[in-house]
């Protein structure tokens, strides 16, 4: 499918909204990443319930598939990752993708990690997960919560403050996580992720049922580590998860549109190429194919298009509480019968598209309808922010560069990489 076509694809009511040309929405229905797992399971003979499975033009060369590898790079873009395609030529990438296929899927929304992840790691759209950005606003503890940390957004680097006011991890998320879903039906689930990753509260709901999960500290432990993984489980039915972060870390840091991108870009592709891939034994790579995706892409933001809503005190007494999700698509509360003025301070100060809760709901941009339970966490008025643009409650000790969370076409395609490891599948 080609960003052309799935631009054209949407979601319930999606339709309805004006919304700018470069926007794109999430199409559940087939093409976005909450369909990547009931697809994969089917392809390994499970069912997970929730979303449909991916587009069956996709899903029909995966079949014969006894095992999926699945890599989540974060912070990597459709579009981005065709331009560096383009201006590295003799980057491995080329030969990993000439080997099977690339297409091309939508993010959720909001396009940030927590919730992408979570849908991933669910089966679930994040309407269904609850799980809805990276700050989430929580009406039972009267807290703006990080859902990294499970901490109150202001307790920076504190991690699981909430835990002892009844806010487990593990019993956060209804719904069950691929690991217990597919491991019931003979599949069982291996991961691989940062060893800094492995206790953090995030973790621990995705990781629920897995058999075992592995660990690594740098690009070289991470390619032998999940080659040896893949041999290890030879002959299994089973679906293995790795999960690699700089590129994310990085375009924070640095922008998405450098040199430093294009070189994690290309250190990345020669260890999957050569530690990986081409040093994998031929019984391990048998029947098993290599998939690489993405959690959503990235916006460089511009300094002088960040407005930072305590140096607006106008706005600010408008408000009631810090704002959630993300600085691209924050979620707002405004004070009772302020929601009108908010809406207009925001479009004078900025390129953002305005939309309200029902708006929301109803185009079906977090999935289906969420349960009364989870509209608390959507606010009265839902910011979303045009190329370059952020919005923050305060600013940042060190702003970052690369931003998502939005719905521009840089932050919500994100390409999809297939590869059969063996010949008797290609």
């Amino acid at each position: 499918m080609n960003v052309e076509t799935i631009k054209m694809h949407t979601w319930l009511g999606g339709d309805s909204l004006e919304l700018p040309e470069d926007f794109v929405l999430p199409d559940y229905s087939g093409h976005s990443i909450a369909n990547l797992l009931p697809g994969i399971a089917r392809v390994l003979g499970a069912t997970l319930p929730g979303m449909p499975p991916l587009d069956a033009e996709i899903l029909d060369g995966w079949y014969g598939a006894r095992r999926v590898v699945l890599l989540i790079l974060d912070g990597v873009g459709y579009l981005r990752f065709k331009r560096f395609l383009e201006e590295n030529p003799d980057s491995a990438w080329h030969e990993i993708i000439s080997r099977g296929r690339m297409d091309v899927l939508t993010s959720v929304f909001p396009s940030t990690t927590t919730n992408a992840l979570t849908t991933f790691w669910t089966g679930r759209a994040p309407a269904e997960h609850g799980i809805m950005g990276f700050l989430l606003y929580l009406k039972r503890f009267g807290v703006v919560l990080n859902t990294i940390t499970f901490s109150p957004w202001f307790e920076h680097g504190r991690r699981n403050v909430m835990e002892p006011y009844g806010l487990v991890p593990e019993e956060f998320v209804d719904y069950p996580a691929i690991g217990t879903v597919l491991g019931a039906q003979g599949v069982p689930v291996d991961v691989l992720t940062f060893h800094a990753y492995l206790s953090s509260c995030l973790s621990r709901i995705h990781t629920r049922g897995v058999r075992q999960v592995d660990s690594y500290l740098a690009l070289s432990d991470f390619a032998v580590r999940l080659r040896n993984l893949v041999e290890k489980t030879s002959g299994d039915r089973n679906l293995i998860m790795a999960y690699w972060a700089p590129v994310d870390s990085l375009s924070h840091e640095y922008g998405s549109s450098g040199e430093i991108w294009d070189a994690e870009m290309r250190l990345m592709g020669t260890a999957l190429k050569e530690e990986f891939m081409d040093a994998l034994s031929e019984e391990a790579g048998r029947e098993t194919l290599f998939v690489v995706t993405a959690d959503h892409g990235m916006v460089d933001v511009e300094p002088e298009k960040t407005v930072v809503i305590s140096e607006h005190p106008e706005l600010e007494r408008l408000i009631s509480m810090p704002i959630s999700w993300e600085a691209r698509a924050a979620s707002i509360y405004p004070k009772c019968g302020k929601k009108k003025e908010v809406e207009e301070a925001l479009g004078q100060l900025g390129d953002f598209t305005i939309l309200d809760r029902k708006e929301i709901v109803e185009a079906g941009l977090l999935g289906a309808r969420p349960p009364e339970k989870y509209e608390e966490r959507i606010g009265d008025v839902v910011s979303l922010a045009g190329k370059g643009w952020a919005l923050l409650w305060q600013r940042l000790p060190k702003p970052l560069i690369g931003m998502h969370g939005g719905l521009h076409q840089e932050e919500m395609l994100v390409p999809l990489v297939s590869v059969p490891l063996s010949e008797a599948q290609a």
